[in-house]
């Protein structure tokens, strides 16, 4: 039977200061006798000569999603790398602020890079480290997590490489018999959320 692989998506929020806001509504209510109005901002924003936004204005390409999987051997194989991009005319400094499971009593386990670190055959494949490369190694634990720095300075206009890096669990039961079981050998997922904190480089 061929084991499913797990992938995982990590939603990347970023706080970054875009020049239009869409999608903002708002609910009108009245007699239907009477004709309803309401003003309608319209923001327009027009870049810079060199290609940039405006000056004041934060504007950064940022990855949405981030994946990952396992194979049937433990091997942790992550997507390609993502890339932020600082479309201002001020340098940025990009911050990890929250990492956190979606279902944390199922799926995924995601333990510390010590934990599985040379133990990994004590733990099943759903067990995982995780760690983001940017200027600084982050890694991604839920419990205790507080705000680290992923990237320290990106120029204006210019952009810098997130990997995403990893190990896995490779545990299964009656190792050496005719009988191996694989804890996991339905596969299983879940989503991870990360959040970055981007803000001027001061």
């Amino acid at each position: 039977m061929s084991m499913k692989k797990k992938f995982l998506a990590l939603a990347l929020a970023g706080a970054v200061a875009m020049p239009v806001v869409a999608n903002a509504s708002t609910v009108l209510s009245g007699p239907e006798d009477n004709p309803l109005e309401q003003n309608v901002s319209i923001t327009g924003s027009i870049d810079s000569a060199d290609g940039l936004a405006p000056q004041g204005t934060l504007q950064v390409e940022v990855p949405t999603a981030m994946a990952f999987s396992v194979n049937k051997a433990g091997v942790f194989q992550a997507a390609d790398n993502y890339d932020i991009v600082n479309n201002s005319k001020t340098a940025i400094k990009v911050d990890v602020t929250e990492f956190r499971e979606t279902q944390p009593s199922t799926g995924v386990t995601v333990v510390s890079k010590s934990t599985l670190q040379n133990n990994q055959a004590q733990h099943n494949r759903a067990t995982v480290a995780l760690t983001l490369r940017g200027d600084a190694a982050v890694e991604l634990v839920e419990s205790g997590f507080s705000e680290t720095p992923l990237f320290n300075k990106i120029d204006a206009g210019k952009s810098k490489t997130i990997t995403l890096e990893g190990i896995a669990g490779t545990k299964v039961t009656g190792a050496g018999s005719s009988q191996q079981e694989d804890p996991v050998k339905d596969g299983t997922s879940e989503q991870l959320i990360v959040k970055f904190r981007i803000s001027k480089h001061s």
